[in-house]
């Protein structure tokens, strides 16, 4: 076991909140940052950078700048730490961090110079994006059962998301790579993804701005490029169809099920959400793109949701246990059942030559149907 990806743990000392530690295996050595998410919403929130030296399981990092946030992720100004010390809060400009990987676990102690600043040990587990889902699925297990049970849901409260195997966890395509620096994704990868994209596109994208930086990153999604956000769909048979589609010419999954998810949108969006993913605590946060560029959005009902989390199920599981509120099931169908399907939705509209409109989604919805 490695020290890169997602770890997520609570601590509890002179303050509680919650650390995030993002690592990337940089070939050689790691790289990454850990953020301190203080519960209280009115003191400093910390971001922390870091680099080893090694590919060692055990490291001590002395005098790693500390930069100070507030709740939302914002950096504070020099006005308001000034404010905040003249209220008695010490904000340490280095922090001393010590860690270790201690079998499935990571070990994280932590000083400053500034006593009021805190410091404590954590150890926290290595998040379980890429496991198997442990969301139990609805009694549905038909597709005339699904049709039925989907027709009768309230209009425009849920967005759906198919995948061809049910043991699969939510996950975005960013962290299926195995990376987890979101901060480095942002400086590098985009800033790389743009100038190649700027050729290609007949409108340039100010990235500056949120709705186009949400559209750009919508773009490279529906065109392969790993991205922290999710696709979803207004419609559930356009979910049906993603969660079958691949499955033509192949054995079942393990357990023989695909998956629908179904996300009560209407209620999620009362949970706090962000519109960046670095820094911002821990969050999924739904996104509605606009579609330059993208003539797939439509026709798909395309709706995407952007996340800084690796184990999404785990992350609404828990907001679930607290607000005592259920987001999140699953509808898991007979992936036997893909004929049957795929010619009743066939008769819906619903086409790779429908959703994929150019060359590529005409033949391919020409060979579902010939052969």
């Amino acid at each position: 076991m490695s020290l890169s990806g997602q770890w997520v743990g609570r601590y509890s000392n002179s303050n509680s909140g919650t650390l995030v530690i993002d690592i990337d295996d940089a070939s050689d050595y790691y790289e990454g940052t850990a953020c301190v998410w203080d519960d209280n919403a009115q003191l400093p929130s910390s971001l922390v950078r870091f680099k080893t030296s090694s590919k060692a399981n055990s490291h001590k990092l002395d005098n790693l700048p500390n930069v100070p946030m507030n709740a939302a992720g914002y950096f504070l100004l020099e006005n308001v730490l000034q404010q905040l010390a003249a209220k008695g809060f010490g904000i340490a400009a280095t922090v001393n961090v010590e860690v270790a990987l201690q079998g499935k676990n990571l070990s994280v102690t932590w000083s400053t110079p500034v006593g009021t600043a805190g410091g404590g040990t954590v150890i926290t587990p290595k998040t379980r994006g890429g496991e198997k889902s442990e969301l139990k699925p609805l009694p549905i297990k038909t597709w005339n059962g699904f049709k039925k049970y989907v027709t009768g849901l309230a209009p425009k409260r849920f967005i759906f998301r198919g995948q061809e195997n049910s043991e699969w966890r939510l996950r975005t395509s960013f962290y299926r790579t195995g990376r987890a620096n979101l901060e480095r994704y942002q400086l590098d990868d985009i800033k790389d993804l743009q100038k190649a994209l700027s050729p290609l596109t007949r409108y340039p994208l100010n990235l500056s701005d949120g709705l186009q930086y949400g559209a750009f990153l919508n773009l490279a999604q529906h065109h392969g490029y790993p991205t922290p956000l999710l696709d979803w769909t207004w419609s559930p048979y356009v979910a049906a169809f993603f969660a079958f589609r691949n499955l033509r010419g192949k054995l079942a999954p393990k357990g023989g099920c695909v998956r629908i998810f179904k996300l009560d949108v209407v209620e999620w969006n009362k949970v706090l959400h962000f519109d960046k993913v670095f820094p911002a605590p821990p969050h999924v946060s739904v996104l509605d793109a606009l579609a330059y560029e993208n003539i797939r959005a439509t026709p798909q009902q395309s709706i995407s949701t952007t996340t800084n989390v690796d184990d999404i199920e785990t992350h609404i599981q828990t907001v679930e246990a607290l607000r005592a509120t259920k987001y999140l099931e699953a509808i898991d169908l007979r992936a036997t059942d893909r004929q049957e399907v795929m010619r009743e939705l066939a008769l819906m509209g619903v086409t790779a030559g429908s959703l994929f409109p150019g060359l590529d989604g005409t033949c391919e919805s020409l060979r579902e149907r010939n052969f």
